[in-house]
C-alpha cells in the first residue's frame, strides 16, 4: 500500500466532505453501501464476549467480507475459501488477531499474511 497515495486520498476526501461521513454529501453513498447495517453487524458479531468462540468469529468474518461492497468480488471467494479451509486450531489465529487489534481491519493486523491475499493499493 502506498501511504503517500493514501494520504492524498484522505486529503481529497476531507476537502470534498468536510464533515467526514456525517457530511450531507455522503448520505447517498452511505445509503448505497448500507454502512449502518454492516457496522451494526460488526459490532454485534465482533463483541469481546464472542472471542472465546473462534468458529463464530471466523464465520462472522466470512459474512462481513461477503456483505461488504468495498471488497473486490474476486477476493471475496478467495478469503472465504481460505478461512473455511482452516482447521479448528488454525481458526484461533484470525480470532486472536481480531481480538487483539484496536483496529482489526487495519492493514497492519497481519491476519491476511498466511492467505497470500493482498490489500488493494489505493
Amino acid at each position: 500500500m502506498s501511504y503517500e497515495k493514501l494520504r492524498l486520498a484522505e486529503a481529497s476526501f476531507w476537502q470534498r466532505y468536510p464533515g467526514g461521513f456525517a457530511d450531507p454529501g455522503m448520505a447517498s453513498i452511505k445509503k448505497k453501501h448500507d454502512i449502518d447495517r454492516l457496522a451494526g453487524f460488526a459490532k454485534k458479531s465482533f463483541a469481546r464476549s464472542n472471542f472465546n468462540r473462534p468458529e463464530l468469529i471466523v464465520e462472522s468474518l466470512i459474512k462481513m467480507v461477503s456483505r461488504s461492497s468495498m471488497v473486490s468480488r474476486f477476493e471475496k471467494p478467495k478469503l472465504r475459501d481460505f478461512l473455511q479451509s482452516l482447521n479448528s486450531y488454525e481458526r484461533e489465529a484470525p480470532a486472536a488477531g481480531l481480538g487483539s487489534c484496536t483496529d482489526p481491519f487495519s492493514p497492519n493486523s497481519g491476519i491476511l499474511e498466511k492467505s497470500g491475499l493482498h490489500l488493494v493499493a489505493w
